[in-house]
């Protein structure tokens, strides 16, 4: 007894070790098993796998092991990279035990697949993206050598695929098959070269198109098939028993496929072994749902085919459908009326999959709508060369089509008639078509969408196809009439298409539209239109070769449109349009338009006018238009049609941060003159009021000829031209009359006055001017300061200069405090700028007895070069002014006489440095400064003002200058013609930049004349 125990003791140890062994072999071989998997995969895959933590169990499937891959992914590499191959939440293989513990071998009984999701790509040259295996250079290897430690060898006897998504699409058929919650299950000895394969399938959304033709979609699909498997010599697949549902549909097959090689043998028959006509209607597209069960039916269906042939990259089986439908009716829920009376007796037949012979024979279809009766008749045979025999007769009473078939938030009435047939080939290559008459009619047409609320009413229109035959040239469809009301608003017209080989036609249409209504018809994303269009007479006509080659000047359209509180808004375009209320006329060549007012944002507009060559420049690239409009407005704002770019931080923070703006560029080949008329021009911070004059778009270029308007409470005068042929570089160019400035208000506005005169801070007083200015402008619509070029003339009305450095250093100099505050009135000078640097010729000043002469240079960085002349008179100064002076001068000031100073003005704009000059006694001051600034005028000029007027010097100036421009053009033509003949490249660049930069010249020999015409308003109080 104390044996047995012991025996019995030691049997319990040993069962627990071995119980405690296979729980704790998970942890000891957990890292052999991941190694495996991982070395076999990435050596036997072209492929990127990834997976997550690997498993390992011995209850679960005992005496098996079990082994589970979570989060398993085959990532494809080119042509396939981005695709990926398969990917799923868990892998589980179930294998022998034996050759788990051994590590020889792991030899696979059953393998399940969890919530996988696998995309099958096949190209057009039939590559594939499962095609991932690399070449086994074991096989070449010595028996010994293949049978390596570590590799797996498949004997599965079942597998499974749980939730699954599948996807193959082949490019090289075409072909595309989808399965979306696909359960799949199959089981068998495969270690046997003969064996039994039973498996189920269950998948609720099922798609199939083959090209371009949808024959299943989301459709709920049930198989059981049961096959014998013969792969001892080849793989022969013999259907067993099956069954497959198709939604309502059973099918069951008998037969088999053979697969030698690379062809695919098939031949197998197909029936449906029920005869109910609900089964074949379930196959509807959007029919079999929830509610398929509330549909009643009644009618007895015949279904059955074969497939008998090869398939292989060259080859397609043959196959055939009989499909026979007696006494078929269909009623919906809640509709009161059934579709009845449904005959069909329809053979297809392809006996070689060329489908050059495929022949599908509908020998009856027959229905009733409500009362009235649809027959139809076709035979089609062949696809290449067609041959179409058939007829069409129907006559539909819409209002009960809508009580029969559901139509969930439409509403149709009227009464459709149609009556065709065709008998002939119709042969794409040769251009033949069978013969077709047809007639057909709508009356009391109604139509209406819940969604959009537009009513299409009293829809009613006759036409006829006729001379349809072998040559397309004599077909005719001819609609003589066609009328509707959408939502009251009638459209009447006719149409007529000619010659279906080339097709022309001519359409004529009245009426009037609700565009708002139209839109929400036919929706077009991120547009907003509304408006009423009243179209009379509105004539067009062309070929369809003109259409599809873009030629539109060979389509031409007239007529006369209405419009009226037309809005149109595009975020892409800028602010919305409004049209109040406006008419346009069409000819073929010209757009008239007259009366047309409304808003462009917030501006007001009014325009009459015409463009030339408008549908071509709408809707061909590269074409030119042409046209000339006047136009008013109240007020314009000219900044909500300049682009802005948002700056981050004021779109993280939701300010209206200003932000710079960007080069507006005028449009290519437009060829466009406006007179324009506005009370009101908005621009970046200007404003500008009573603007009068001419404006010419073309060659990307914008022109302003004689353009007067108030700016600044001032009246001006303008000439010029804005250029963007290079959108980057845009030029400009002006020729302005100012009148009576207010310097300080200028200073504040204009950045290029900051910049060349910042003298202009101190100013108080008005002034006139008359100047030329170009240059460049910056990607923010900026002046490039150290390209701009300006000459002109100034003359102060009024004012005074207080607090200037300058002259506070001189009234320092001289203890002559009257030259702190200098009176400006009738100040009168002439400037130059060029390459940043300003040239101001010498000018007179007399303030308070105090009579000057100054001139110089100044740059943009504020360096100054000026010159001035003081003739103190001794009446004018105080004791410590005279001793100051007398100090300066190296000598005492008699009784009567005066002292002529001269200072040096150096440093800067911010910190000047005035030194004192030489220095002259005279009985005679006047002449002796008057003497000077003729001399130094006359070095800087050439002219004399002695005998010439300011006005006349000025005159004199500009028309030198204009000499001057002149030549420069001829040299830059003469330069230009030089290049071409001695082909050098680079001179003729020269030659063109030298034009582009004296254009702005020309403008000056305009001055006077320009000066002469203008009529500036007063202003006013």
């Amino acid at each position: 007894m104390k044996l047995f125990k012991r025996i019995l003791r030691i049997f319990a140890i040993l069962l627990l070790a071995i119980i405690l062994l296979l729980a704790a072999a998970p942890f000891l071989f957990k890292d052999k098993i991941q190694e495996i998997v991982r070395t076999e995969l990435n050596s036997s895959l072209n492929a990127e796998v990834f997976f997550g933590d690997v498993g390992l169990s011995f209850f679960q499937n005992f005496p098996n092991a079990r082994i589970t891959i979570k989060d398993l992914m085959v990532v494809n590499k080119a042509p396939f990279e981005g695709d990926t191959l398969l990917s799923t939440a868990a892998l589980e293989l179930v294998a022998d035990l034996e050759s788990v513990i051994s590590g020889d071998e792991i030899r696979l009984r059953k393998l399940n697949l969890r919530q996988p999701k696998v995309l099958i790509r096949v190209l057009k040259d039939g590559r594939a993206n499962y095609d991932i295996a690399l070449a086994d250079s074991a096989a070449v290897e010595t028996e010994d050598d293949s049978e390596a430690s570590g590799q797996m060898k498949i004997a599965l006897q079942s597998y499974a695929i749980e939730d699954g998504q599948i996807i193959y699409d082949d490019a090289s058929l075409p072909m595309r098959a989808e399965l979306i919650g696909c359960t799949h299950k199959g089981s068998g000895d495969f270690t046997e070269s003969n064996f039994d394969l039973r498996t189920t399938t269950q998948s609720a959304k099922t798609s199939f198109v083959y090209d371009g033709v949808a024959y299943l979609s989301d459709t709920e699909l049930e198989a059981d098939m049961d096959m014998n498997i013969d792969i001892a010599n080849e793989l022969i697949v013999k259907f067993l028993d099956n069954n497959i549902r198709i939604n309502a549909l059973r099918l069951a097959f008998d037969g088999g496929i053979e697969m030698p090689g690379d062809d695919i043998k098939m031949d197998f028959t197909f029936k449906s072994p029920q005869t109910d006509f609900g089964s074949i209607f379930s196959l509807i597209p959007g029919v079999y749902t929830a509610d398929f069960k509330n549909i009643k039916t009644d009618g007895k269906l015949a279904l059955e085919g074969y497939v008998r042939g090869t398939y292989n990259d060259t080859e397609m089986p043959g196959f055939g459908v009989d499909l026979n439908i007696a006494d078929g009716k269909v009623q919906y829920p809640d509709l009161p009326q059934p579709l009845s009376n449904i005959q069909l007796d329809m053979h297809v037949h392809e006996p070689d999959g060329t489908f050059e012979k495929i022949l599908i024979d509908i020998r009856k279809l027959h229905t009733d709508f409500g009362k009235n009766p649809v027959d139809v008749k076709l035979q089609l045979e062949g696809l290449d060369k067609m041959k179409i025999k058939g007829n069409v007769l129907a006559n539909i009473n819409l209002a009960e089509l809508s009580q029969m078939v559901p139509m969930e938030g439409n509403t149709l009435k009227g009464l459709f008639k149609i009556d065709a047939k065709a008998d002939g080939i119709y042969d794409e290559v040769q251009g033949t078509f069978p013969v077709v008459d047809a007639v057909m009619s709508l009356a009391e047409g109604y139509v209406k969408n819940d969604e959009y609320g537009a009513e299409l009413a009293d829809f009613r229109f006759d036409a006829k196809l006729i001379g349809v035959e072998a040559d397309l040239k004599k077909a005719i469809f001819e609609m003589p009439g066609f009328h509707f009301m959408m939502d009251g608003l009638p459209i009447d017209g006719s149409l007529r298409v000619e010659n279906f080989d080339d097709p022309s036609y001519a359409l004529k249409a009245r009426g009037k539209l609700d565009l708002e209504k139209i839109m929400k018809l036919y929706p077009i994303e991120g547009m907003e239109l509304s408006g009423l269009v009243t179209i009379e007479d509105l004539e067009t006509s062309g070929r369809m070769s003109d259409v599809e080659a873009e030629r539109y000047t060979e389509l031409p359209t007239s007529g006369r449109v209405q419009i009226e509180n037309l809005r149109y808004y595009d975020a892409t375009v800028g602010p919305a349009v409004t049209v109040a209320q406006g008419n346009m006329a069409f000819t073929p060549d010209r757009m008239q338009i007259s009366n047309v007012n409304g808003m462009l944002g917030k501006s007001d507009y009014a325009v009459s006018g015409f463009f030339n060559n408008y549908l071509a420049y709408a809707l061909l690239d590269d074409q030119p238009i042409s046209g000339s409009l006047s136009m008013q407005s109240k007020r314009f704002d000219v900044n909500e049609w300049l682009e802005e770019e948002e700056t981050p931080q004021a779109a993280s923070a939701g300010t209206a941060e200003e932000v710079p703006m960007e080069v507006f560029p005028v449009p290519a080949k437009m060829d466009l003159k406006v007179n324009a008329d506005f009370g009101e021009v908005i621009y970046d911070t200007y404003v500008l009021k009573d603007l009068k004059g001419k404006l010419t778009l073309a060659d990307e270029r914008l022109s302003m000829d004689e353009l007067v308007f108030s700016l600044l409470g001032s009246p001006m005068a303008m000439s010029g031209f804005y250029d963007t042929k290079d959108v980057k570089k845009p030029l400009y160019a002006f020729l302005m009359d100012i009148q009576n400035l207010n310097v300080a208000t200028a200073y504040d506005n204009f950045s290029t006055l900051q910049a060349f005169a910042p003298v202009a801070k101190a100013i108080d007083g008005n002034a006139n001017t008359t100047f030329t200015l170009r240059g460049r402008l910056n990607e923010h619509m900026m002046p490039v300061l150290e390209e701009v070029a300006s000459e002109g003339y100034f003359q102060f009305l009024k004012g005074s200069m207080t607090g200037n450095k300058i002259f506070s250093q001189v009234a320092s100099l001289t203890r002559m405090d009257d030259l702190k505050s200098v009176n400006l009135s009738e100040m009168k000078g002439w400037y130059e700028i060029a390459n940043g640097i300003i040239d101001v010729k010498p000018f007179r000043i007399e303030s308070k007895g105090i009579r000057m002469v100054m001139g110089g240079q100044q740059s943009l960085s504020g360096n100054m070069d000026y010159q001035l002349a003081v003739a103190f008179p001794k009446n004018k100064a105080t004791t410590a002014a005279t001793d100051a002076i007398s100090k300066l001068a190296g000598a005492s000031l008699q009784t009567g006489d005066s002292i002529r100073l001269s200072f040096n003005i150096g440093g800067t704009v911010a910190e000047p440095k005035v030194t004192a000059g030489k220095s002259e006694t005279a009985s005679n001051l006047k002449d002796q400064l008057a003497s000077e600034a003729e001399k130094r005028l006359k070095e800087q000029t050439g002219l004399d003002i002695k005998t010439d007027s300011l006005a006349k010097t000025v005159k004199d100036l500009k028309s030198q200058a204009a000499d001057s421009a002149r030549a420069a053009i001829d040299r830059a033509k003469q330069a230009a013609a030089d290049s071409a003949k001695s082909a050098l490249a680079k001179e003729k660049q020269k030659a063109k930049e030298e034009l582009e930069k004296q254009l702005g010249d020309e403008a000056k020999a305009k001055l006077d004349e320009l000066k002469d015409k203008l009529k500036f308003p007063k202003k006013k109080n």
